[in-house]
């Protein structure tokens, strides 16, 4: 797919499973929360990619994005798996990539001057991710 915007359009709410006269607190949080900017516009996209990564020991890199693939400078990021796994993302302009500790689901928005460059796993898991941009 090319050309379009990502909107995220999201509530995180916290507090008691259930509220009784004994509980407390007896409230919740209720916090909106979008991307920046709220439409974030993209010429490339992965599309919903699906992998099962069975790599304990190294990393492997994700199909679609980085040198070769559909994205090469990626803006927005999505990871989503029920395993924990280690992601690690590289950033243009940043010989160092980062590690991140994932046990469900994150969001990035990457620096527009620092688009994300390579993104790998390890890990034994499904990862659904999907990621857009400009290149």
């Amino acid at each position: 797919m090319s050309g379009g915007a990502v909107q995220l359009t999201a509530t995180l709410l916290a507090g008691p499973t259930t509220v009784t006269d004994n509980q407390f607190p007896s409230g919740t949080t209720n916090l909106p929360f979008g991307l920046n900017p709220p439409q974030k516009a993209y010429n490339v996209d992965t599309g919903v990619m699906v992998a099962n990564v069975i790599s304990p020991v190294a990393f492997v890199a994700l199909g679609g994005v980085g040198p070769g693939g559909s994205v090469t400078q990626a803006q927005t990021l999505y990871v989503r798996t029920l395993t924990p796994v280690q992601v690690r993302l590289t950033y243009l302009g940043d010989v160092t990539p980062k590690i991140r500790y994932l046990g469900g689901a994150t969001l990035e928005e990457a620096d527009p001057a620092h688009p994300i460059t390579l993104v790998e796993v390890m890990g034994s898991a499904t990862v659904e991710y999907y990621a857009a941009g400009l290149q």
